[in-house]
């Protein structure tokens, strides 16, 4: 099974958008002035998620929050969730004790967004360490681009790596 992540411009304001005039310095991501959200919606899946949150923290890209999506699973996954909400302020737990699927989970995370940009990943999927960056240039100098997404290396069981030809 192949998971396709996608990043999304969600109400970019008119004064950030780029001009063809301005210079390519203006683009320069080490700034990163535009506020990212990254949604991880969860449900049992402790075997995965550590790796999938470290991988957020790991982003060469800085100015974000992760909203972590607790669909009230049956195993360990919230305590995860909860530790890493600890250590840093820029990771946000949301949890009502509830179930409501996917689904519902991507479109709370939607409207609990602070980001002008909108990165979703599921929770056993691991992010290169400049995705966000890479991602967020190419919306800034596209600015007729409003989503992108990413491809994906498949890990099985036995820890073989699978780079599927898209």
């Amino acid at each position: 099974q192949i998971h396709v992540s996608a990043i999304f411009k969600l109400h970019i304001k008119p004064e950030i958008q780029i001009k063809e005039q301005h210079s390519k310095d203006f683009l320069c991501m080490r700034d990163h002035n535009i506020f990212v959200t990254i949604a991880i919606p969860f449900y049992n899946s402790e075997c995965f998620l550590a790796d999938a949150i470290q991988s957020v923290v790991n982003q060469t890209y800085i100015n974000w929050e992760l909203l972590l999506m607790d669909d009230n699973g049956t195993d360990g996954s919230r305590k995860i969730a909860e530790k890493f909400a600890a250590k840093d302020k820029r990771i946000r737990l949301v949890s009502d004790n509830e179930n409501h699927g996917l689904p519902s989970r991507l479109n709370e995370s939607v409207e609990l967004a602070k980001g002008e940009i909108y990165v979703r990943m599921d929770d056993d999927d691991i992010m290169v360490a400049d995705r966000v960056e890479t991602q967020v240039e190419y919306l800034l100098e596209h600015p007729d681009v409003d989503v992108v997404g990413a491809s994906a290396m498949i890990i099985d069981d036995k820890i073989i790596l699978y780079v599927p030809l898209i």
